[in-house]
């Protein structure tokens, strides 16, 4: 999952379009599975807004609009009581994990943000 993430993030923002957009084109049909996948961002598993986080992400195209307002409506519900957002890995140390949750609420507000919804 990682190495998607990570390799299609580069393909979103790469200076040659049509390359990336080629490329983008091999992988669409593996990413099929996370089109119909559980919205669920307490999950430490890849899903379509690690992928195409904004609406300007060229990799948006891969995934239509009812599964990304599927998946948005997931990161909205999971804001905590307090304002925060959790990490989506196990919790194997206390102290990492508050330390992370900032980072988490602050990457879950900015995709709202980025996709109109604050």
């Amino acid at each position: 999952g990682y190495a998607l993430q990570f390799g299609v993030g580069f393909l979103n923002v790469h200076p040659d379009a049509a390359r990336a957009e080629q490329a983008l084109d091999a992988l669409a049909p593996g990413l099929e599975p996370l089109k119909t996948a559980e919205a669920d961002p307490s999950a430490e598993v890849t899903n379509p807004l690690d992928l195409a986080p904004s609406p300007d992400s060229r990799s948006r195209r891969l995934f239509d609009d009812a599964t990304i307002e599927r998946h948005l409506d997931a990161v909205e519900h999971a804001q905590q009581d307090d304002g925060g957002w959790t990490v989506s890995w196990p919790d194997w140390n206390a102290a990492a994990a508050l330390e992370w949750r900032g980072v988490a609420t602050v990457n879950a507000l900015k995709l709202l943000r980025d996709n109109g919804r604050l």
